[in-house]
Parts: structure tokens; sequence; C-alpha cells
């Protein structure tokens, strides 16, 4: 019989004791619990579903000592997911921002009182009262004064600058700036003259270690878009969803308008995103050759991700469509039924169960891979929604891509519920309606009367 897994505390506690170890740093027992309990809370946080204690471990994966401590901090501040700072984390961070009607700024400090703090701003090319974006390093600045203000005085200055640099360099989704540097040129830049101003003693070679380190890092904690399995980049897609959406927290407590909402939001950022801006290199580490696959891979994720995206979101709009018609939005549950039982004891009615099987010939433009995804279904299951999407799977088979996105451009274009449904095909619209009628009773005589007219 193997062994049982450690708890994730104590994988923490060894992660954190073999990494300060190899350093050559000195900590003691309780140091080295304090430290671990709160990246564990910080990680655990009730909005947390992707961004979690798991994903620290598979950052932390194969890295040498500076990599093992940005990771096990590089997503402890997750500030418009966490709802801002947790009470734990503001006592050793309040100071560091300043918040005013939503906006967020870096405080001022002194830079004399606080080198720590005025090395990690400088790594970040921050100054104090810059408004801080969550999506331009807000969350990455925080958690690195958090490394400054809980491990940083077990280490060497160089080496908090070593490991603020892997953090900085986790800032995703960043374009080369007009004169084509990187973000990992521009880290080399600011590292160059941080070590002149701190006197870290880095050399040239130092530095090109320290950014590609950085680089390498960074890729690990992105590595899901390169997954050659899309149905497994689709299941971190959907763990991402309610860390971005509260309301999906709640289960099937959330509205149809809720669901299309996420998905809507979801869909526009992958089909926005640049799969070259994903994956990154310098000098050479690593080779071009690598970073190309990489990205080749995540094109090809990015393309069935989204065009799945969209046939899920067509599905959500066609059930807004007919809770608008019949008496407004109502929780997914009245029109889909409630969620499987996680545990597989009591089989609920499912909205899946009562529609026929394909009612209508398939559209020429289908892509086979998409709709295998949408009928056989993503890798795991979440807490909010199931594996695979059969009312999807109908109407895409039916629509097709160029009708599909057809719809949802009248969709986004305000087109009214019975305009949407009057796109669809009427054997499918027909088998949802008297689907959607078995499950939600009190719907009966507006849908019904939707189908005559």
């Amino acid at each position: 019989m193997p062994e049982p897994r450690p708890s994730a505390l104590r994988r923490l506690v060894t992660s954190f004791e073999g990494a300060l170890e190899a350093l050559n740093a000195k900590s003691t027992p309780e140091q080295l619990e304090r430290w671990s309990v709160i990246v564990h809370e910080c990680m655990s946080a009730r909005g947390r579903s992707f961004h979690n204690v798991e994903h620290v471990f598979d950052i932390a994966a194969g890295g040498d000592p500076a990599e093992v401590l940005a990771a096990l901090y590089h997503d402890t501040v997750y500030y418009q997911v966490d709802g801002g700072l947790p009470a734990k984390l503001s006592t050793l961070l309040a100071d560091t921002i300043e918040v005013s009607e939503g906006t967020v700024k870096l405080a001022p400090f002194d830079p004399t009182a606080d080198p720590a703090r005025a090395l990690v701003a400088a790594i970040f090319g921050f100054s104090p009262g810059q408004v801080l974006s969550p999506f331009a390093g807000l969350n990455e600045v925080l958690s690195t004064f958090l490394v400054a203000r809980t491990v940083g005085p077990a280490i060497p200055t160089r080496t908090l600058a070593l490991v603020a640099c892997c953090i900085e360099a986790t800032i995703p989704f960043r374009k080369p700036a007009a004169d084509g540097r990187t973000a990992a040129d521009a880290l080399a830049a600011r590292l160059s003259e941080v070590d002149g101003r701190f006197g870290l003693k880095l050399s040239p070679a130092d530095r090109t270690l320290a950014v590609q380190r950085a680089v390498r890092l960074a890729n690990r904690d992105v590595a899901n878009f390169a997954f050659e399995d899309t149905a497994r980049f689709l299941d971190n897609t959907w763990k991402l969803l309610p860390e971005t959406n509260q309301a999906l927290r709640s289960e099937s407590a959330y509205t149809v308008r809720e669901y299309r909402g996420a998905l809507q939001k979801m869909e526009g950022f992958l089909s926005n995103l640049d799969p070259k801006v994903i994956f990154a290199g310098f000098q050479g580490a690593p080779p071009p050759a690598e970073v190309e696959d990489l990205t080749r891979r995540a094109a090809r994720n990015l393309r069935l991700g989204s065009r799945y995206l969209r046939a899920k979101l067509l599905a959500a709009h066609v059930l807004e469509a007919l809770a608008e018609a019949s008496g407004g939005d109502a929780p997914i549950a009245l029109f889909m039924g409630d969620l499987p039982d996680p545990h597989g004891g009591v089989r609920v009615e499912r909205l899946e169960e009562r529609l026929p099987p394909d009612p209508s010939p398939p559209a020429a433009d289908v892509d086979e891979e998409v709709w295998r995804l949408l009928a056989h279904g993503r890798s795991t299951k979440s807490g909010f929604d199931i594996q695979h999407s059969p009312l999807a799977a109908m109407l895409y088979r039916a629509q097709g891509d160029v009708s599909t996105d057809a719809m949802l451009a009248a969709a986004r274009g305000g087109a009214a519920p019975r305009d949407l449904l009057a796109r669809v095909s009427k054997p499918v619209l027909g088998a949802v309606v008297k689907a959607v009628v078995a499950l939600a009773p009190t719907r009966r005589l507006k849908l019904e009367a939707l189908l005559k007219g």
C-alpha cells in the first residue's frame, strides 16, 4: 500500500526548509511554521480554485532554491479575487499601498528606512504614488513585499533580488515595447541598475542567469496553455471562472445571466489573447525552438478553447433568451436542474437527460474536435458545471461556426430574445423548449406559446 501524501502544510514547511538550507540561510521551526501557515491561508481562500496550494507545488517543481521561494509566494496576493488584502496580510502589507475609491497606489516610503521595499519596487520599476493594476503587477509586487516582510530578513539581499525577479516575471501576457524590448529585457536592465544601487555584486553572467531563471519560472506558471490535451487546458480555464466571477462560487444558485456573463468574459479573453505573449525566453534560454513549440501549442489551445467557449456561450444565450421570453432571469438550476451529486449518490434530474439525440442535420462547418470536446467533456469535474455540454453540442452541431458567430454578434448587439431564438434550427429549438418545460413547469405556458408564435 503506498505511503499517504503529507498534508499541504507539511509540504510547504519542507519546501521552505529545503530552499533555505540550500541557500545557507538560518531559520527556526517556529519561523518555518509561521511562513508556511501564511502561504497556506492565502492560497486556501474561498475564491481560489486554480491559484491554490497545489498550484504552488506545480510551479515549484524542478526549481532551484530561489525559484522555490518565488513559487511559494508568487500568488499569495490575489487582490481582485480575495476582495483586497485578507486580514492576516493586512497587518503585514497595509502600509505598502493606498486605496481610494477602488484605486490602489503604491504608498510613499523612505528608501533608507525600508531598503527591502525600495529594492522590490526598483526591480518592478514602480514608484510611490503609481497606480497599481491587477493586470500589470499589483498582485505580484504585493506578493514580493510579503517575501520581504516574512522570509526576507533570513536571506541575503541578493537572494531577495533574485526572488523578486522571478515573481516580477510572472506578470503575464506583456507585449514587447515599441522598440522591440521584451519584458525580460526590461527586467534585465532594471536588475543591472538595482545591482549597482544596492551593491548586490552580481556579475553580468549572474544577471543573465537571474533573468533566465525568472523566465523559466514564469513559463511554468502558464504551462497549461501549452498542454497537448486541449481538454486539460479547458479544465484549468474552468477553474479560473469562479475566481473571476464570484456568483459562480455558489454552485447552482447563480442565474442564467450570471453564467452567460462569466462565459462571455472568458471567451473574450481567450479570443483576444495573442499566443506570442504567453511564453518567453531570454538570451537563448529556453532555446527559441522550444519557445516556438510552446507558442504553437498555445495557439492551438486558444483556437479550440475559444471556439468551445463560443458554443457554450451560444447555449447560455439561448437559455437566457428562453428565460427572458418566459418571465425573466432565474437560477440556472430552474432550467437545467441541480448539479449531479459529486459522490454519485442521489440521481438528479438534468436538462441533458431530456434532450433527444441530434434532432437536426449537422452544419457543414462544424469543427469535429470542438464538437467532441463539447459532447464528451473536459478532463475533470468543476464545482459549478458538468464536464460535458450536451446542449451546447446539440446547438453547435446544428448551427456550425458561421451561424454561431453571427448569433453571438446579434446577441452582443442587443438582439431581442425572440429574434435570437428565431435563428435557432426549429427542430433543435423545439427539443430544447420541450426539455426546459419538463424542468421548469412554471414557464410552460409562455414557452409553449413561444413555439406557436
